[in-house]
């Protein structure tokens, strides 16, 4: 889980306000793990942003924030909802 929430904060605009919650390991019907959660930072204007959620295979290719991808929903549903 470290990886992945490590992975979530290279996205962030600042890394080191990153707040965690709601973050779960979900086993994929492939037998793969993915992370699940949400993340609040603080934006280019130094105000945090609001909670939002992500997905996170442990790898820079595999995480997504849900304001950086469009559809988020569906990928969030295809492997978070379980």
């Amino acid at each position: 889980m470290g990886s992945a929430m490590s992975r979530v904060k290279d996205k962030l605009v600042d890394p080191g306000s990153a707040r965690f919650r709601n973050v779960n390991v979900v086993l994929q019907p492939s037998g793969t793990k993915a992370v699940c959660g949400e993340v609040n930072a603080k934006s280019r204007a130094g105000g945090y942003s609001g909670y939002e959620h992500f997905i996170s295979a442990g790898t820079a290719e595999f995480t997504w924030l849900e304001s950086q991808v469009p559809d988020f929903a569906t990928a969030w549903n295809e492997v978070c909802v379980r």
